[in-house]
């Protein structure tokens, strides 16, 4: 790699406590608490109680690992690929809990998962159904799991990378295709919904390797050897296309935003209400 981008290209360096850790389970599991009450409360689905509960427990897993390790911390290497696909993840995530709870505006319910009405069918914006599609959904997100540094071979740290921007990518343009004057009531969000949960559980579970990975090293935390030029180039290219995917669905969701079927002049098409399954890939 050229002398000249080796600060550019070098890896940056997250050092995790065992108390940062420790915070994030115990935030995890004080919203499964919460959401578990509501659902009781409102005899809603338990999804989204049951969502929260598995990388609760993953990260339970890994806050107990890192207990029985000599250092005090674990270091995530994370090259600019990865720093792109995750910021990027984080303000995606970000929109997707803007857009739920907006319920006065779009409709829906934040417990049940529910985005309002589709704007092109009007059927419900539901996210996590009984079907293929979310497994599929959940995943492609999943797919982040191979970026972490927990392995030294070429092909698993580069070629997840595509795989893992592919469906930010295509829901994006479909949407916008489909559903272009109101995006923001699209079926882009409950899809993106599944993807982003399938990130998180790449997180989690990629730091749950590298506490094992850490515990079988020993005292002293490594040092991860360099990517190759075109692994770094791959990845890099991935987490940037990614990028600008995400960033366009947030600008197109902004500024649809007003553009609700049924009000100000929006026509919303004379359908029966379909089933909640009844939903686009």
């Amino acid at each position: 790699m050229p002398s000249t981008m080796n600060s550019w290209c070098s890896d940056r360096v997250i050092t995790v406590t065992k108390l940062w850790i420790s915070t994030i389970t115990a935030t995890f599991v004080v919203f499964v608490i919460i959401t578990a009450a509501a659902v009781a409360a409102n005899g809603k689905r338990n999804v989204f109680p049951v969502l929260l509960a598995i990388p609760a427990v993953l990260l339970t897993a890994a806050a107990v690992i890192h207990h029985f390790i000599p250092s005090k911390c674990i270091l995530i290497h994370m090259d600019v690929g990865l720093w792109l696909q995750t910021s990027s993840a984080v303000a995606l995530a970000i929109a997707l809990l803007v857009r739920l709870v907006a319920v006065r505006h779009f409709g829906g319910d934040v417990v049940d998962l529910n985005a309002g009405d589709k704007g092109s069918s009007g059927t419900d914006n539901l996210a996590f159904t009984r079907e293929a599609n979310t497994i599929g959904h959940i995943l492609q997100g999943g797919l982040v799991l191979f970026l972490f540094p927990v392995h030294q071979n070429v092909f698993l740290g580069s070629l997840p990378a595509l795989g893992v921007l592919v469906y930010p990518l295509y829901n994006f343009i479909k949407r916008l295709l489909k559903s272009k004057e109101n995006f923001a009531v699209s079926s882009f969000w409950n899809n993106a919904s599944e993807w982003m949960y399938g990130v998180v559980l790449g997180l989690c579970l990629g730091y749950v390797l590298l506490t094992i990975l850490q515990l079988r090293r020993g005292a002293s935390p490594k040092s991860r050897r360099p990517l190759m030029t075109w692994v770094w180039w791959i990845r890099c290219v991935a987490g940037a296309v990614q990028t600008v995917a995400i960033l366009a669905a947030i600008i197109a969701m902004a500024t649809t935003w007003n553009n609700v079927p049924g009000r100000s002049g929006m026509h919303r098409p004379a359908v029966l209400k379909q089933s909640s399954s009844q939903r686009n890939d």
